[in-house]
């Protein structure tokens, strides 16, 4: 790798998810980027895969971080343990807006060529989301008799 994967992992975050500088895509998802998560529908293929993926959590959390809470590399893969926090001010996925905030975890692994992101990796706690927004009822366990 000419550049460190670590550096450009941690700057999709810091750049592009906490400070909304686009263009910054461009300069580190392949052309061929895809992007595999059972929870996201699939917005394209490549930076502007990326990008429409980005606009669409950031329009229903306008106030979205991202932390780094660890991060693996090895050879030519990434893998983030990250927690996001928000607060829901808009439409997700025919979910209205509850205003509520958000917290929860997802772990990403990131694979790369020629120091560009060219295929993701992501799981996250998507059912925990849902119940923080009161999209899905919370459960409560009974102990057995």
């Amino acid at each position: 790798m000419s550049k460190d994967i670590r550096a450009i992992a941690q700057t999709l975050v810091a750049e592009v998810w906490n400070a909304r500088k686009f263009d910054v895509i461009n300069e580190v998802i392949d052309t061929t980027y895809t992007y595999h998560d059972p929870n996201t529908p699939d917005l394209g293929k490549g930076p502007e895969g990326y990008k429409a993926r980005v606009a669409m959590y950031t329009k229903v959390f306008p106030d979205l971080r991202l932390s780094v809470e660890d991060i693996v590399t090895e050879q030519d893969k990434v893998v983030l343990r990250w927690k996001s926090s928000g607060t829901h001010s808009g439409e997700l996925l025919g979910i209205p807006a509850s205003g509520k905030s958000t917290g929860v975890f997802g772990i990403t692994t990131m694979q790369f060529k020629n120091s560009k992101v060219t295929e993701e990796w992501c799981v996250w706690d998507t059912l925990g989301l849902l119940r923080q927004i009161g999209a899905v009822p919370a459960t409560t366990v009974s102990s057995a008799a």
